[in-house]
């Protein structure tokens, strides 16, 4: 099936599957990169500091298959949009958990920042509906390069957030 899609309503859709990528893959790389340090800092020793990376991995496993059978219910669209809505809560319960200092609740973050990034991953097969079967790779491709972009730029913003979250008091070893 060819898809009957205006080229402005498909381009504009495109750069926000791009955008989109692009900021979830670095925020996610960011929270795997510090999610060990985080709990080895809770914990006060580095036995479970893999914990929360791995419960995130298992929550992108649980989110592929939900989000995908929720997407074949109520469409991309919604699919997506349930997806960064939860890693956006998911984001905010483990910044909680981290100035509290709530293990559990962190590990249970990561699952549902896991579970939420799952969403980046299915991008791609949204802007292959977009295009034509001949067209479809580039689209894929197009995500996948969003995705590399923000996962090499995530981590080189870790030391200004960890700046601006000393600055404004939100934990004192951010």
């Amino acid at each position: 099936m060819t898809p009957t899609i205006a080229p402005s309503a498909r381009r504009s859709t495109m750069i926000g599957l791009f955008v989109s990528a692009g900021l979830s893959s670095s925020g996610y790389i960011a929270a795997i990169i510090i999610a060990p340090l985080v709990a080895e800092d809770m914990l006060g020793s580095p036995k479970w500091s893999g914990l929360p990376f791995a419960m995130g991995v298992i929550g992108m496993a649980f989110g592929a298959t939900n989000l995908s059978n929720f997407m074949v219910l109520h469409g991309r669209r919604a699919g997506l949009l349930l997806g960064y809505g939860v890693v956006m809560a998911a984001a905010a319960i483990a910044a909680l958990a981290t100035s509290a200092g709530a293990f559990w609740l962190f590990t249970f973050g990561m699952f549902a920042i896991g579970v939420g990034h799952s969403a980046n991953r299915l991008t791609r097969y949204a802007a292959a509906d977009l295009y034509p079967p001949t067209e479809r790779a580039s689209a894929i491709s197009w995500i996948i390069w969003a995705g590399t972009i923000g996962s090499v730029l995530g981590p080189a913003l870790l030391e200004p957030m960890r700046n601006l979250a000393e600055r404004i008091g939100f934990v004192d070893s951010a």
